[in-house]
């Protein structure tokens, strides 16, 4: 937590200087004005009178005091309680405990600045889970991992046009939230410009997102001239509201990643892997990924009952065989309750799979399967959910099964 004291010290000065400010001094220069402009009155008034003139307008000067920023600082976070149970292939079944736990701060610093950062658990790139007493550990309940997952600055160019630098959040629609491009734990580091426009009152909306990114820097000091990695991206979400309870999304983007090939997966990633993308005889990404996103989810919502069906298909446009995802989804909620199914199908070389999402075939493309959840909103802040996948990767070859089942505690701070 010695991160979190940094920060505050860091922006503390800029947020209270109001405070700093004695009032004795706004005192004295209110009754240097006021006497200046009083002086009439004081020559002819008695002491008593001056007195109580003085008071009276010392009181209106310490009320109008610049209001306290430090109110201006918003808390936020998530603790996590996972019981999970996991069967691949062969090998024996194993049940494990695991937690996550996130903290981040917002400051706005102006009405149209802000900086944020987020500390997590976990040291990999695409999951923030830690596991209770995992083996490979030093004897006892040793301290967990906690690093800078998210800091950034958020700029409001206009109403509706928002810059961000720095290591930030994911803001690209994907239907119902599945993960088959992005795990969400993800966090992206460069550019993000968000823009927002209403053609039609309530009625007709479209948001375009737009992003660069690093995978890799690359720096070689021989002399040749490398060329870093980037994830790029152009997405645009037309949401038309037919009525009040019903609405659809259409999205179309492009996520293109530049110079992977002929990259180790452990490049990109910590402990990275091919998980069933094509590799030479170096281990080096054989092909380029460069992907078309098209989906329709449409939703549909009455008083506390509500209803969401979608469809993505996500394509590697640099290819012809082996390069195509499909998601199929339906989430129903009602009240505190809610029902979520999500079908999958990814072939090979559809997406980049050290970034897809790490639960479903355990982050393996060559992949297909399902995915069922149920979640009860127990109080305001915390969600009971049970969620089981059953998958299978390398279908195309030999499929091993992988099934998942686990229990979560979700609490939001």
């Amino acid at each position: 937590m010695k991160l979190i004291l940094i920060f505050n010290l860091l922006i503390s000065p800029l947020i209270v200087r109001a405070q700093t400010t004695s009032p004795h001094v706004l005192e004295t220069k209110e009754v240097i004005k006021n006497a200046q402009t009083t002086s009439a009155s004081v020559l002819t008034a008695d002491a008593t009178n001056s007195a109580s003139l003085v008071s009276s307008q010392t009181v209106v000067t310490t009320s109008s005091v610049e209001p306290n920023r430090l109110s201006l600082i918003k808390n936020n976070g998530e603790f996590r309680y996972r019981h999970q149970e996991t069967s691949s292939g062969q090998n024996e079944k194993r049940m494990i405990h695991r937690i996550i736990f996130k903290f981040g701060q917002t400051f706005q610093l102006d009405p149209d600045f802000q900086f944020q950062y987020r500390l997590m658990t976990g040291t990999s790139a695409n999951s923030g889970n830690v596991t209770l007493g995992e083996k490979n550990k030093t004897a006892g309940a040793t301290r967990l991992s906690l690093g800078l997952d998210q800091a950034y600055i958020k700029y409001t160019i206009e109403k509706d046009i928002q810059l961000s630098l720095g290591k930030m959040p994911q803001v690209f629609y994907m239907g119902q939230r599945h993960q088959v491009i992005l795990d969400r734990d993800i966090s992206l580091e460069g550019l993000t410009l968000q823009l927002q426009n209403e053609f039609i009152t309530k009625v007709l909306f479209l948001n375009l997102n737009f992003g660069t990114y690093w995978m890799l820097e690359k720096y070689d000091d021989t002399g040749f001239d490398q060329s870093d990695s980037f994830l790029n991206v152009a997405q645009a979400q037309l949401k038309y509201n037919l009525d009040p309870s019903l609405s659809a999304n259409l999205n179309a983007g492009l996520f293109s990643y530049t110079n992977i090939k002929d990259d180790k997966p452990a490049q990109i990633s910590t402990n990275g892997k091919a998980r069933g993308n094509t590799l030479d005889l170096l281990e080096n990404y054989s092909f380029q990924y460069e992907l078309l996103q098209l989906g329709l989810e449409v939703n549909y919502k009455i008083n506390s009952l509500g209803a969401s069906l979608m469809y993505e298909k996500i394509q590697n446009q640099t290819l012809s065989n082996n390069h195509v995802a499909e998601v199929y989804g339906l989430k129903m909620n009602y009240s505190k309750m809610s029902f979520s199914y999500l079908n999958q199908k990814i072939q090979s070389d559809a997406v980049l799979a050290v970034n897809t999402d790490s639960d479903f075939a355990d982050g393996n493309t060559d992949s297909r399967g399902e995915m069922f959840q149920i979640a009860y909103q127990w109080r305001s802040h915390t969600q009971l959910s049970c969620g089981v996948i059953k998958s299978s990767y390398n279908v195309s070859l030999v499929p091993v099964q992988f099934d998942r089942v686990f229990i979560d505690v979700t609490t939001q701070l």
